[in-house]
């Protein structure tokens, strides 16, 4: 799941600009490239992690969608509340929930 540290960092470097896409009449267009980076950036990660390549294909593609999924929902719900969170907290939060609990998360 690390594989979100660096789409984080660069949301909150560049946080103005996000918002202002994502509040714009290019909204759909920002949100499909978003989702497009999101799951180059999941599948990068899979196929670096050991973990992973035991998975079965139908597995790998379930948990490409879910992280994928994850990732985009935390990016739009820190839009749309307008960047008044920290951002990078949560996602070590999130983390750290995962590690922990991953037999019993979902």
């Amino acid at each position: 799941m690390t594989c979100l540290s660096p789409l984080v960092e660069e949301f909150i470097k560049h946080k103005k600009a996000f918002q202002h896409l994502y509040s714009s009449t290019q909204k759909d267009e920002f949100i499909t490239y978003m989702n497009h980076v999101a799951l180059h950036i999941v599948k990068m990660f899979m196929k670096q992690s050991s973990h992973y390549v035991t998975r079965s294909n139908e597995e790998k593609e379930t948990l490409t969608h879910f992280y994928k999924c994850l990732m985009i929902g935390i990016l739009i719900d820190w839009l749309e509340c307008q960047g008044d969170y920290d951002l990078k907290l949560f996602v070590e939060k999130i983390y750290h929930l995962i590690d922990n609990s991953s037999q019993t998360l979902l």
